[in-house]
């Protein structure tokens, strides 16, 4: 598995679209002493993704807002934004507002902030 944290993380993530049009297959939200609020995210990438499965750990949370209900798939990706703030922390939504954007919008959704990103990712077989 390769692994990347922070700014590194969220450039790969987005070199090998190992997100976007991905579907979340797990999501634990779980405290751990010494890092506080810890979300685990997989997530199985686009069929073009040369990604087989993302394995993203945000520590050191923030903030969470998800919404899902059993009327739709879950939890699928179709565009997203991801960036590091000036804080350092990580910036993440799944439901963007516009995912163009480089700064948070109110009307983003299914947003996760944290201090520490960490993504690793299972790389499919040629």
């Amino acid at each position: 598995m390769n692994t990347s944290e922070g700014r590194q993380a969220l450039d790969e993530i987005a070199e090998h679209w190992a997100l976007h049009d991905g579907t979340l297959r797990a999501f634990a939200v779980q405290t751990r002493e010494g890092a506080g609020v810890v979300i685990d995210i997989t997530c199985v990438p686009r069929p073009e993704s040369p990604v087989a499965e993302l394995h993203l750990r945000l520590s050191g949370v923030t903030r969470f807002d998800l919404a899902w209900d059993e009327g739709s798939a879950f939890y699928f990706v179709p565009g997203y934004t991801a960036f590091i703030l000036e804080s350092g922390s990580a910036y993440l939504s799944l439901d963007p507002y516009d995912d163009r954007a480089a700064a948070p919008d109110s009307r983003d959704g299914g947003v996760i902030e944290a201090r520490h990103i960490h993504a690793g990712f299972v790389m499919k077989r040629p």
